[in-house]
């Protein structure tokens, strides 16, 4: 194997979901196979890509057995297709890499021992960096989205328990700078209305039943920032929509949990917010009646005052409830300012 697998070392299974993107792929692969923590298996999971995946990029890996490549027979949708990579792989512990980011040579050697000196701690995670296309370090962006996730207020250590971490200030980065213990999650629960949502959801899932984590601030991981990723197909009106249907499901999981019975209030809150993004949405792209469905049957459940505000505001004719939402945020940017 090459690098030389300790026998002491665990399987780690580093799953790889890819589609339509070899341009960035072979880079993925590259600080994968690089890791000074050697004993892994490298699964790539082709989302039936219409680039030719193995031809372009895996066959230049072909000396290295650790790579696995399997394709779909037709298109999962990224959420599925990672998680379902995640529930076959064979490691102890499982680790996603996005085919566009990167790790740096010591992710995994950081990452796993932690794991392997307290069976009670779920997953172990860092903070990244932030690049562009080209793959230039954007320190500033860097430092915004350190801090826009809250991990400038975690100390390096265990985190007992991260609940509200994990599930409120979505502060794991499941995505590309996470190693989860494989025995932690409940691989048979994954609703489809997860979708592209399956970080968050890893991360909940392996908070939910109070176990505790791991957190390392040095910057192991390159998360790329381009015209290409799956977030910015959220910047569509339909894409906005569809993200937003995602986390009402995931918060409503939330809430319906037991337990998150300590965190009650804050998810409350939280839900309620994802809930009203959603109805704004849909009423700005014309569905109005499924807005004002959406809120009757929230408020029935959830009757929290800026749900019934909102609720309210829905009657009103569509252009006079947009003009009223952006009155309401020019007050909120001024008060958030002064």
């Amino acid at each position: 194997m090459p690098g030389g697998a300790s026998s002491e070392q665990p399987l780690v299974s580093v799953v790889v979901p890819t589609y339509n993107r070899t341009a960035y792929l072979e880079t993925a692969l590259t600080s994968a196979v690089r890791q000074t923590y050697t004993n892994i298996e490298i699964l790539v999971a082709d989302d039936a890509s219409r680039e030719d995946v193995f031809g372009a990029v895996i066959s230049k890996f072909a000396g290295d057995p650790r790579i696995k490549y399997r394709r779909n027979p037709s298109n999962l949708g990224m959420g599925m297709n990672t998680w379902q990579a995640l529930a076959r792989a064979s490691g102890k512990y499982v680790a996603n890499l996005h085919d566009d980011d990167a790790w740096e040579p010591d992710f995994l050697a950081a990452l796993v021992p932690p794991l392997e000196q307290d069976d009670s701690l779920s997953v172990a995670f860092c903070d990244h960096h932030v690049v562009d296309q080209n793959g230039t370090l954007d320190p500033a962006a860097s430092e915004a989205n350190t801090r826009r996730w809250r991990r400038d207020r975690l100390a390096r250590g265990t985190l007992r328990p991260f609940t509200e971490a994990a599930v409120i200030w979505q502060a794991v980065p499941a995505a590309m700078a996470a190693v989860f213990r494989k025995s932690a999650i409940d691989w048979n629960d994954f609703p489809v209305e997860v979708g592209t949502y399956y970080d968050i959801w890893l991360a909940y899932q392996a908070a939910r039943k109070g176990a505790g984590a791991f957190y390392d601030p040095r910057r192991l991981t390159r998360y790329r920032v381009h015209n290409q990723s799956e977030t910015r197909s959220w910047s569509s009106a339909a894409g906005q929509i569809k993200a937003m249907r995602q986390a009402e499901f995931v918060f409503r999981r939330y809430l319906e949990d037991p337990d998150f019975r300590d965190l009650r209030g804050v998810v409350e809150r939280e839900y309620a917010r994802k809930v009203i993004s959603l109805a704004e949405g849909l009423i700005r792209a014309g569905d109005v009646a499924e807005a004002r469905r959406l809120l009757s049957e929230v408020e029935g459940r959830l009757p929290r005052p800026e749900i019934r505000a909102v609720g309210l505001m829905a009657r009103l004719p569509p252009g006079v409830f947009r003009q009223v939402v952006a009155a309401v945020r020019r007050v909120r940017a001024l008060l958030a300012t002064g």
